[in-house]
């Protein structure tokens, strides 16, 4: 797979999961972005994780996200296509 022009395996290293059904995704690039499961739920084999708690299953195995113990997955590829910059060096601390 080709990001960014690297051409390497992209992988999935973390993800930080919030209640609006979204993620914070740390990639094997070491870019994090945010994913947000509504890009996806108009298909039917995501359609689960428009119910919070099937969101909330969210595993990385492997370098790769899977839901509802690997019933469900997605491309990390296909995942950083469809996620966003998250600009960590503006994030203000409280």
């Amino acid at each position: 797979m080709i990001v960014h022009g690297m051409n390497k395996e992209l992988t999935v290293k973390n993800v930080k999961i919030f209640e609006t059904l979204t993620m914070l995704v740390t990639f094997s690039t070491n870019e994090v972005r945010i994913f947000d499961v509504m890009e996806i739920v108009d298909k039917p084999a995501f359609k689960p994780l428009e119910i919070i708690d099937n969101f909330k299953t969210a595993r990385v195995v492997d370098g790769i996200v899977t839901w509802l113990d690997g019933k469900i997955d997605l491309a990390p590829g296909t995942m950083y296509n469809l996620s966003y910059d998250y600009d960590t060096e503006n994030v203000i601390s409280i």
